[in-house]
């Protein structure tokens, strides 16, 4: 950690990853194109809709979760936070133990992405989010009811 202040405690946790809430302290949310949209230069009339369990993320975040023998599948939704979805582009990176099991970009011009990976036999669960187009401009990425299950 750099020199910072004690006093500095809030910026200390500025791009720590949160759990079942926002960075901006709110619920968690995905913005859903309507039907028929062209995703490809974005999209203009979108739902919002928020969900109370997951993970908000930051670019160049990783984390490492022990799993219990019996769960074999990682389940999701990723998407970028809607405060940002005009900057906001990722590469997502889900490990089994050391073996890549599913990786995507993840971009506030596209829809949300359905996650679905098996774990085999692993006992370790990673997440890693990397830099997407945008170096880390706009790098807020959601993981909505993120869950092992057998």
């Amino acid at each position: 950690m750099i020199g910072l202040p004690a006093s500095a405690e809030l910026i200390m946790q500025h791009g720590l990853p949160r759990l079942d809430q926002s960075f901006l302290g709110s619920s968690l949310s995905l913005l859903w194109p309507e039907s028929g949209t062209d995703e490809s230069y974005g999209f203009q009339q979108a739902e919002k809709k928020t969900y109370t369990k997951g993970l908000a993320l930051r670019s160049r975040t990783e984390l490492q979760y022990r799993i219990p023998a019996s769960m074999r599948r990682f389940i999701c939704i990723a998407g970028i936070d809607p405060a940002t979805v005009s900057e906001g582009h990722v590469t997502l990176m889900v490990y089994s133990g050391k073996q890549l099991i599913w990786q995507g970009d993840i971009s506030g011009r596209a829809a949300p992405v359905g996650i679905e990976a098996d774990l085999a036999s692993s006992k370790v669960l990673r997440i890693v989010v990397d830099y997407g187009d945008n170096l880390d401009y706009g790098d807020r990425v959601h993981l909505v009811e993120a869950r092992v299950s057998q």
